[in-house]
């Protein structure tokens, strides 16, 4: 009888960072939860491949308010928003909102 020890299958490591509320596709699922997910892939002469992705969710900056600006004369909105792009692609909403005096 003849006995080959083989070799512990090499890991291989994925890391990716989304912004909440975005998903991350691979192997045919989307990922959205931070944590980290382990594929075996079989393989014929026995030595697995193993994948490991680790998912981290960008913390993302909440919508900032601002309610206490009196409107000049020419805005005639009640309500301005804009977005301003994040660093990471994570954008931030800005909404201001104009009282009337």
């Amino acid at each position: 009888m003849h006995i080959s020890v083989l070799d512990p299958a090499p890991v291989t490591m994925i890391g990716t960072a989304l912004c909440p509320g975005t998903a991350y596709e691979w192997n045919g699922r989307a990922y959205q939860t931070p944590g980290i997910y382990i594929k075996t892939f079989p393989s014929k002469s026995g030595c697995d491949s193993i994948v490991q992705l680790r998912i981290e969710v960008l913390d993302s900056i909440p919508v900032t308010y601002i309610d206490s600006i009196v409107a000049p004369e020419r805005v005639s909105a009640e309500m301005l928003t804009d977005t301003l792009p994040g660093y990471f692609g994570c954008d931030s909403v800005v909404v201001i909102r104009f009282r009337r005096p």
